[in-house]
């Protein structure tokens, strides 16, 4: 009744539009009202949940009179848009009457369907269903559906926030997409960073819901929203986003040496009112350091916890060899370092950068001549030869067809990317032994020449160390496994083998809410996982973790659902009153919708007669059961099976144990008075 009575009409957002059942469910409430309401509702309010486009879905209403005279109710819709002047019907919303008359106590129902064809598109559908009545009462329900897509849009979505479109950094883009292609995944990509100047830079919630996971990399970037007079990726807006996604069940992999930093929430301990909720209680991190590494090249190795799924043991990720090479910025070309020397007034400048994972080697040189004295430019050329000697011509720099010769009066500036160099070219870039050198018409063997030299560029140099717990008294010390101000919930994954850990080096985080034999149910059905580094700075050598492996394991976590468990009775007769039980996991389909073959690694195990929980490797287990005639000497076994992805699955079996239960004695029915006490007497047991 105090919902259903509540005020509607005329409250508005802190925006100044009207407010809708998102922001305000039912209403204000009107006591007034509330105590003569006419009608109670049965649900009270119309929550349609997700309509995937093209469907409809129907709730039935009960309507109670509890009026003291009959009245009839007129029904109709109620939607306010930008005012409550321009009011009009909530499109998609129907009922099965125009009216209902109810006498006295009697209660009728009313179905209400919501056609995500007609309504108002994709996104949340909101508004009221209003009952009018003829003798003066007045009853409405809020209603809500969020019109979805009917099928995925890809399998992932790759949100790119490397900052690479804004402020010039590397672009790591083709990790993730040449991986997923390994995969065999469908992909889509939005670049967050090309979205800067909005609230937000990523799609709403409902068009997230359309992919069955995120993998969101941030690369180099480290500078949060706010830093710049417009905003950037990843705002408080695009947060929310993420959080609403995984609210509804999605499964996100976020990645990046600095995506604390990004999110500002770069603090160890955080105090509960600065903890950021995405960095914490979604993806269940706490910071700890800036870089294991001390902002150098990793050093060491990253392993799998041990706590770490044993799907993920055995993994060996390398960040300790260059993924790039580049110059100087201010590398220089001149005649001076022509063989011989070459005694000219022009300049150049060069920067050349080289990606080892891609093979792409980028060129970039300049020439300028004097003011007074133009050059033609004839060729220009990387040859081999260190510095001092000269050599062969190994690649021409020529942009296209006929572009030399070229007269330049001013500055010429040449770029290309060469992307098919082999290994002798490869090791004579990185020893030194090749340069550049530009040919003119006055100088046609070389006019300026610079020898290039390249120096390892360090991709992941800012690899933060987390943890799962706090460090400053509040972390519970008995969690449960769900997320609270005292517990992030998160299991970690991956370790840091270096000496400058603060902790245990931990630089990746899995969260999810997992069944228990003490809580059969979850209360989060999102799924993430968060490492401190990228796909961009693992080496793929002999014995390495691929990005590829990589990658597909975490996807494959996310994914997991649990899967149906079979208990069998497997007692044979015996003489000592033992019970057997053997479980099976079967296979099941995770949340991609692919078929999910789990390999279990451990058991636990409730008896169901309140003894304590047995943890066993094995499949099968043992248990005497004492008689309990009253309950006809059944008992239901439980079973906690986890598989190698961390996984958890219940099943139960009710077991009749009346051929071999253990008829209680008075001894097991009470523990024996302590010395000098008197307040229990003892008789024998007669067996009928």
């Amino acid at each position: 009744a105090m919902m259903s009575t509540s005020k509607y009409m005329g409250i508005y957002t802190q925006a100044g539009i009207p407010a809708q059942p998102l922001d305000m469910g039912a209403g204000r409430l009107n006591v007034a009202a509330a105590v003569d309401p006419g009608v109670i509702l049965d649900p009270p309010s119309l929550s349609f949940g997700l309509v995937p486009t093209g469907t409809q879905k129907t709730i039935e209403v009960t309507v109670t009179s509890v009026a003291d005279a009959p009245e009839t109710y007129s029904l109709s819709t109620f939607y306010a848009g930008e005012n409550f002047t321009d009011t009009t019907a909530m499109a998609g919303v129907t009922a099965d009457v125009a009216s209902v008359a109810l006498n006295p106590g009697e209660s009728k129902v009313v179905k209400v369907t919501f056609d995500a064809a007609t309504g108002m598109g994709m996104g949340d559908n909101q508004g009221f269903v209003v009952m009018t009545g003829d003798n003066g009462h007045a009853a409405h329900m809020p209603a809500w559906a969020r019109v979805t897509f009917a099928t995925n849009l890809a399998d992932v979505l790759i949100i790119d926030a490397d900052g690479s479109y804004t402020l010039g950094n590397y672009d790591y883009l083709w990790y993730y997409t040449s991986t997923l292609d390994q995969l065999g995944y469908t992909y889509e990509v939005v670049d967050a960073d090309a979205n800067y100047g909005n609230a937000s830079t990523i799609p709403d919630a409902t068009t997230l819901m359309a992919y069955k996971a995120i993998v969101v990399f941030t690369g180099e970037a480290y500078q949060p929203d706010g830093t710049f007079t417009v905003s950037t990726p990843l705002t408080l807006a695009d947060q929310d986003r993420l959080v609403e996604y995984l609210n509804s069940g999605g499964s996100i992999i976020a990645m990046g040496q600095d995506l604390a930093s990004l999110l500002d929430a770069a603090e160890f301990d955080a105090p509960v009112g600065n903890r950021n909720f995405l960095y914490s209680y979604r993806l269940g991190a706490n910071y700890v350091q800036d870089s294991v590494s001390g902002g150098g090249q990793p050093q060491a190795m990253i392993i799998a916890s041990a706590t770490a799924p044993a799907a993920l043991r055995g993994a060996m990720i390398d960040l300790t060899q260059p993924r790039k090479y580049e110059t100087n910025p201010f590398a220089g070309m001149s005649g001076a370092e022509e063989v011989p020397a070459v005694d000219t007034d022009t300049i150049g400048a060069q920067f050349v950068a080289y990606d080892v994972d891609q093979n792409d080697m980028f060129v970039r040189f300049t020439v300028v001549p004097t003011p007074t004295v133009p050059i033609e430019v004839i060729g220009a050329h990387i040859h081999a030869g260190a510095e001092g000697e000269n050599g062969p011509v190994v690649r021409s720099l020529e942009p296209e067809t006929g572009f030399f010769p070229t007269v330049v009066t001013d500055t010429l500036t040449v770029e290309i990317s060469i992307t098919d160099l082999v290994t002798d070219e490869i090791d004579a870039l990185i020893a030194g032994n090749l340069y550049i050198n530009v040919h003119t018409t006055a100088h046609p063997d070389g006019e300026v020449r610079g020898q290039i030299l390249l120096d390892p560029y360090v991709v992941q140099g800012y690899v933060d160390e987390i943890d799962n717990v706090f460090h400053d008294g509040s972390q519970d010390p008995n969690p449960d496994g769900t997320t609270s101000e005292s517990n992030l919930g998160s299991n970690l994954i991956f370790q840091y083998q270096g000496s400058n850990n603060v902790f245990g080096g931990a630089v990746a985080a899995a969260l999810r809410d997992q069944v228990s034999l003490e809580r059969p149910g979850v209360d989060y059905s999102g799924r993430s996982v968060y490492t401190t580094f990228g796909l961009e700075g693992m080496d793929e050598g002999p014995g390495n973790t691929t990005r590829a492996q990589l990658l597909g394991a975490l996807l494959a976590w996310t994914w997991a659902e649990s899967s149906p468990v079979v208990i069998e009775n497997t007692t044979a007769p015996n003489g000592s009153g033992l019970v057997t039980l053997a479980a099976s996991l079967g296979d099941g389909v995770n949340a991609a919708g692919q078929t999910q073959v789990g390999a279990a690694v451990s058991y636990r195990w409730d008896f169901g007669d309140g003894s304590a929980f047995v943890t066993s490797a094995s499949n099968t287990v043992g248990h005497t059961y004492t008689c309990n005639t009253a309950a006809g000497n059944i008992y239901t076994a439980r079973v906690e099976i986890v598989d190698d992805l961390g996984t958890v699955s219940l099943g139960s079996l009710q077991v009749d144990v009346s051929a071999s239960c253990q008829t209680p004695t008075a001894l097991d029915r009470d523990p024996e008075p302590l010395p000098g006490s008197a307040n229990k007497i003892f008789l024998p047991f007669v067996e009928k």
